[in-house]
């Protein structure tokens, strides 16, 4: 099997939905500390400029809340037994952690990684064959696939927040 290059596939799901929420999973390798560009300012006032692809060594796949909602959904419908859920995923249903805060950043554990590497492969599947699944979108779940198997192969971390 040939090497997967992380330039090799479409990262941004995101271009031309500005102004709505954006869904990022951030990977780097272990070896490299994860760290937002965060200013902190006077009177505890801090700002963030977004990461841009591939600097300090962090890249991103960005999505539409648009397209991981529907994504979602379409977890629950493959798991209905909600404790074997990734916690990133019942963080977003319940609305806690990542999902509800603009600073709050979940590390995805390898486990949790692996089967959202197998579900979404299913989702994928079935995407394809029915495509008039509304905004389920063929192309960004293959391409988010692509991203977290190139994750799991070169053993990096992975996070998921709201942009």
């Amino acid at each position: 099997m040939p090497a997967i290059n992380i330039h090799s596939f479409n990262l941004d799901y995101y271009s031309g939905y500005e102004g709505e929420n954006e869904v990022r999973f951030y990977a780097n390798p272990k070896e490299i500390e994860f760290r937002m560009n965060v200013t902190n300012h006077v009177a505890g006032y801090m700002s963030e400029i977004q990461l841009n692809q591939g600097e300090q060594g962090i890249y991103h796949f960005s999505l539409w809340d648009g397209y991981f909602d529907s994504l979602m959904r379409q977890m629950f419908e493959i798991e209905t037994e909600y404790s074997r859920l990734p916690e990133f995923i019942r963080n977003w249903n319940e609305s806690k952690g990542w999902c509800d805060s603009l600073i709050d950043i979940d590390l995805i554990s390898s486990q949790d990684l692996n089967w959202f590497i197998e579900k979404i492969d299913i989702v994928t599947r079935n995407v394809k064959v029915n495509s008039e699944w509304g905004t389920l979108n063929y192309d960004c779940y293959n391409n988010l696939n692509r991203f977290l198997q190139f994750v799991k192969l070169n053993d990096w971390e992975l996070r998921i927040c709201n942009e």
